[in-house]
């Protein structure tokens, strides 16, 4: 009779540990790899992972999108520097110009006949040409004035000379600035500032390029490299 009274009882208490067990919550941790993949795409790691399927691809897409953007804006930039290069064909002569510098100089394309000339499209209130253009330029004209360079700074904006003069002196500016007129914007095709064309020995177009971001420098100083090492003609 013990026997049978003491079954029921064990079985009564250790149901309910056999319930609440079952009901516990396993701790849930993401795979290795989907961490990696939240981690790249900014996301959440602390959710669980996206469960595979069609819409998996979707939401990959999604966490990609800022990099669309970048890439797009990149493009816009591309297409905005080919069309330039379309106006003012590499290998083509440098369109003629006239200039009166703040020193005043009065200088043409001849004068720079046998050296390489980088011509630099820019303005006082462009933060780009402040910030990234001017700097790596006078860097650039720094290192490679004694082997022939010559920078010319062109300002898109009808400001008198002698406020020139106050903007090279704040920005510590010593190779030669003029203003620019939109006839000479317009034959160089000018869209926006800031705009760098690279001349070569011969006075023919080599580059053109837009903001100086460190690729974009360390091409042009290459390329600078390049042209300073042809023979005169």
């Amino acid at each position: 009779m013990r026997r049978i009274v003491r079954l029921p009882l064990v079985l009564l208490f250790s149901a309910p540990l056999c319930v609440w067990a079952a009901e516990s919550p396993k701790p849930v941790s993401a795979p290795k790899e989907q961490v990696v993949k939240n981690d790249k795409a900014g996301a959440d790691t602390t959710k669980p992972p996206v469960k595979s399927g069609p819409t998996s691809k979707n939401a990959a897409q999604t966490a990609d999108a800022p990099g669309e953007v970048k890439d797009g804006a990149h493009a816009i930039k591309q297409r905005r520097v080919a069309v330039l290069r379309d106006h003012l064909r590499i290998g083509q002569p440098v369109p003629e110009f006239k200039v009166h510098t703040t020193s005043g100089m009065t200088v043409t394309p001849a004068h720079y006949r046998n050296d390489v000339l980088v011509i630099d499209f820019f303005a006082p209130w462009c933060k780009a040409c402040k910030v990234y253009n001017i700097p790596r330029l006078f860097k650039l004209y720094d290192t490679f004035k004694t082997q022939g360079l010559h920078v010319l700074g062109l300002s898109v904006d009808e400001y008198k000379n002698q406020n020139l003069e106050e903007f090279a002196q704040e920005q510590k500016i010593h190779y030669p600035l003029a203003v620019t007129d939109n006839q000479l914007q317009s034959d160089f095709g000018v869209k926006s500032v800031p705009t760098v064309v690279v001349v070569d020995k011969q006075g023919r177009v080599a580059a053109v390029y837009g903001v100086l971001n460190h690729f974009t420098t360390y091409k042009l100083e290459k390329l600078v490299k390049k042209l300073l090492r042809e023979d005169q003609l």
